[in-house]
């Protein structure tokens, strides 16, 4: 009985530290995910600025041109 408990211990260790390692590794790769994403976002949020920028400059030249 003696060596189950220490085994089924062992064990107990083995997972709670393979635990603590896998849940700082998912966290840094969430953190690193999340940053790439946010760039993205942002550069898509730019470009869609520059093109209604664009275009409604563009329409409004159309609009002036015609007075």
């Amino acid at each position: 009985v003696q060596r189950a408990f220490l085994a089924g211990l062992g064990f107990l260790l083995f997972v709670v530290i393979a635990n603590t390692y896998v849940a700082k590794r998912i966290a840094a790769l969430t953190k690193d995910m999340m940053e790439k994403k946010d760039t993205r976002v942002k550069l898509w949020l730019v470009g869609l600025v520059y093109i209604l920028l664009f275009y409604f400059r563009k329409k409004c030249m159309k609009h002036f041109t015609k007075c």
